[in-house]
């Protein structure tokens, strides 16, 4: 019993990797906050594109490399996680890849019920909403309510990432390549389809990336989930210098990308772009590699990431739909009033999820422990 203690706490333990996490859905919840808040932006929180506002095109590019690791990170952590299972026991590989899968999808299913109201507002009650077939269309490549396409994305990542991984590693790495270089394109760089002789074709592309966002979706992730099994079968794809040297250089790539895109207008979001990926390896990397002392606060991090994240889409859709229906003008482009916001979601989502963790203990609400 003794061994079996010893050999149980030579365990490494990742509550560093819990940590982040949290600080990453914390860093979700404000991009989508400036969203709601501040009337002139875009749907994903980017500023209006071009050079004219010297502002916005230093600033955001600024606060855009360090918020846009927060998705990558989710990616290459559950997907770590997932694989190291799979590494330790390969004969229950399909055991656990479906156990995830399922886990994933009733985290879909909770969130789908809770957000329904929404759901049947944006779709079937809003101008333009789109109707059923829109919504079908949505639920199977990106969920169809707000958040819910890192779910639906991570789903078929991972089924695709573990179906591809008896082919080679450079077979996986092109493929990886190939798609997520086709979401940059209809994101950080979609303006470049303006450039096309016949401009029907443009205007054809653009009115389905609208509708359908290629990068909120598995061509998006799938490089992440990628990179997440490698860590996990190989624990380290950079040696310490070259992690090193990423985390001081990429920054600077990062900013550079992100400014001369908005600069030149090509971008109509930020979701994704090239130099994120490999700082997003040299960010996990160094991640996994601290150890911190025991603490049960990383055990409720964990949970109050998943939570704080699908739950912030429903508090500030409903929020904001009452600010702008009764013109709470304080609430608008207001930066003090949004920092209150800001905190009264995070402590509420805090709240509501220790409730939710002690209901679902008893046996009418066991249910609702799939919401986190």
């Amino acid at each position: 019993m003794e061994t079996n203690e010893k050999t149980l706490n030579s365990k490494p333990q990742y509550y560093c990797i819990d940590l982040m996490k949290f600080i990453c859905a914390l860093l979700v919840v404000t991009l989508h906050i400036v969203t709601y808040a501040f009337s002139e932006m875009a749907v994903d929180g980017a500023p209006p594109t071009g050079h004219d506002n010297v502002l916005m095109l230093t600033l955001m590019p600024l606060y855009f490399v360090v918020v846009r690791l927060a998705v990558p990170f989710f990616f290459i952590a559950s997907s770590y996680f997932l694989f190291k299972k799979v590494k330790e026991t390969p004969e229950k590989r399909g055991e656990y890849v479906k156990k995830y899968c399922l886990r994933i999808f009733l985290l879909y299913v909770f969130w789908f019920v809770v957000s329904l109201p929404i759901t049947i507002d944006k779709y079937f009650i809003a101008e333009n909403g789109g109707g059923a077939i829109k919504l079908l269309v949505k639920i199977l490549l990106q969920g169809g309510y707000s958040g819910s396409w890192y779910l639906i994305a991570s789903i078929w990542s991972v089924l695709l990432v573990n179906l591809f991984s008896k082919y080679s590693v450079s077979f996986n790495i092109v493929f990886a390549s190939i798609l997520y270089a086709i979401s940059c394109l209809f994101c950080t760089y979609f303006n470049v389809f303006s450039l096309l002789p016949n401009k029907s074709i443009f205007l054809a592309v653009k009115d389905f990336n609208a509708n359908y966002p290629i990068y909120l979706t598995f061509f998006n992730g799938y490089i992440f989930v990628l990179l997440g099994r490698l860590f996990a079968e190989r624990e380290t794809l950079l040696s310490k210098g070259a992690s090193t040297v990423l985390l001081i250089v990429c920054p600077l790539l990062m900013f550079c990308e992100l400014f001369v895109c908005t600069y030149f207008s090509l971008n109509v979001a930020t979701d994704c772009f090239l130099t994120l990926v490999p700082m997003s390896v040299a960010l996990f990397q160094t991640i996994k590699s601290v150890q911190l002392k025991p603490r049960k606060i990383y055990g409720h991090l964990r949970k109050y990431s998943t939570f704080l994240y699908l739950y912030h889409f429903v508090f500030l859709y409903v929020f904001y739909r009452l600010v702008y229906a009764f013109r709470w003008k304080i609430f608008i482009s207001n930066i003090p009033m949004t920092i209150v916001v800001y905190l009264i979601i995070v402590a509420s989502a805090i709240l509501l999820c220790e409730l939710n963790c002690y209901l679902s203990k008893k046996k009418a609400f066991r249910f609702i422990k799939y919401g986190m």
